[in-house]
């Protein structure tokens, strides 16, 4: 007994020995975690072992609302941790020209450090590329974009009839319409066809492509915690195997439109076609390219949707603009009955018949000016054509009564819940 009491006091005395060493070292952490970045770097937050600024960061105001706090606290240029990573963030006009134009930070290779990014793409595509591949995928998507221009209007026109019969049948719809006219548009400009959106094939390919999206997102803890991956893979695969079968339909199609002769470049498989036939990106792997038409999915998806609902609450909150964008619009576009038939009425269903008079050589050219962006004249198109579409049959009143404009993050920056009416313009 006497042997027992003893040695029961010494495993005790072991684990509180244990324990007093494990909370010191924890606090000797705490206290110096954060202090150990190099001088070079900017100031930022100090953050929790492991985890960084991720707590920090995804309380309150959320992300985009705290890396706000984080510039006024420590200036335009600033450092966060998430995870085992180090994030610099640089804001404001002044900080962002002389990074990126005399420093030419843009000319930096593209990281290979986020786990489920670099896994599903290989560095490959428009976005993550480097070197000849960066400069080949940024090459090819201008020049297919420029070849598509007319292209990409009659796709967004034709599916602004959908847009304006929405609004008169369910006015909060229109979200949910825009969403699938933004997807519509950039697969009619990746394959040359239409899909309604109540198809199959639409939906489809929409489950494809939401599935890729999910495993490229900055946000999935892997990229944050890269050992993570060895527990839940289930992100990553499913963007792999979504991603294997849209290359498999593009491989496809691009057979296709190889056999067909002089095929008019009207799309990024057209473009692609046309550009083998001449001897073009022969020594680029296809993958390659085909992950650039998927990376413009990825990168309009929301984006579209967003720069459409911003103009649309910034005409609702200024009737007087709206009135005389509505006024120049009737002026310059539809005035002229020598070019256009029953020129007062919009009638978007004119630019989907290739065969129309109205049609004939007498669309506007769009995307001008320089294009930093390569999806720039699809955006600046999806934005003047849907909001024209809409605002010439109803005027935009916004029932919101805090018409503040704020705005919240996700993906992309949105504005907040407004409620926006249309009322039909009857004259």
């Amino acid at each position: 007994m006497h042997l027992n009491m003893e040695t029961s006091v010494s495993v005790g005395d072991l684990s509180l020995y244990f324990a007093f060493v494990i909370l010191t070292l924890a606090v000797v952490i705490l206290i110096n975690y954060g202090g150990n970045y190099p001088a070079s770097f900017p100031p930022g937050p100090r953050g929790w072992p492991v985890v960084g600024n991720l707590l920090q960061v995804a309380k309150g105001d959320g992300l985009y609302g705290n890396l706000l706090k984080f510039r006024q606290e420590y200036g335009d240029v600033f450092r966060v941790q998430f995870g085992q990573q180090t994030w610099v963030f640089i804001a404001g006009h002044k900080a962002i020209t002389e990074t990126v134009l005399k420093m030419k930070t843009t000319e930096a290779g593209r990281p290979n450090w986020l786990y489920t990014v670099h896994t599903v793409l290989q560095g490959k595509g428009i976005i993550y590329s480097n070197g000849v591949l960066s400069a080949a995928a940024r090459s090819f998507l201008f020049d297919a974009l420029d070849e598509a221009k007319e292209h990409i209007e009659k796709s967004i026109l034709a599916n602004c009839t959908d847009i304006i019969r929405s609004i008169g049948e369910d006015p909060d719809s229109l979200s949910q319409r825009l969403t699938e006219t933004e997807f519509a548009t950039v697969l009619s400009l990746i394959t040359g066809e239409r899909f309604p959106t109540a198809s199959d094939e639409y939906h489809r390919l929409r489950q494809l492509f939401d599935a890729r999206n999910g495993g490229l997102t900055l946000g999935n803890p892997q990229n944050l915690f890269s050992w993570l991956n060895t527990f839940y893979r289930g992100k990553t695969d499913a963007a792999l195997e979504a991603q294997a079968k849209l290359i498999k339909d593009l491989s496809d199609l691009l057979m296709t439109r190889m056999e067909q002769v002089d095929h008019r470049s009207e799309c990024l498989i057209d473009s692609y076609a046309n550009q083998l036939k001449q001897g073009k990106l022969k020594n680029i792997d296809k993958t390659h390219i085909f992950l650039t038409m998927l990376d413009l999915a990825l990168a309009s998806k929301d984006s579209l949707l967003a720069m459409v609902q911003w103009t649309l609450l910034n005409i609702a909150n200024n009737a007087d603009v709206q009135s005389k964008c509505r006024q120049e619009l009737l002026k310059t576009i539809l005035s002229d009955d020598k070019l256009w038939t029953c020129p007062a009425q919009l009638q978007p269903e004119r630019f989907s018949n290739p065969g129309s008079s109205d049609v004939d050589g007498k669309e506007a050219k769009y995307g001008l000016g320089s294009r930093h962006c390569p999806g720039r004249t699809l955006a600046e198109t999806f934005q003047y054509l849907v909001v024209s579409s809409i605002i010439l049959e109803y005027e935009v009143e916004n029932l919101t009564e805090d018409k503040s404009m704020d705005s919240y993050f996700k993906s992309v920056l949105r504005p907040k819940a407004f409620n926006l009416k249309f009322n039909k313009i009857t004259n």
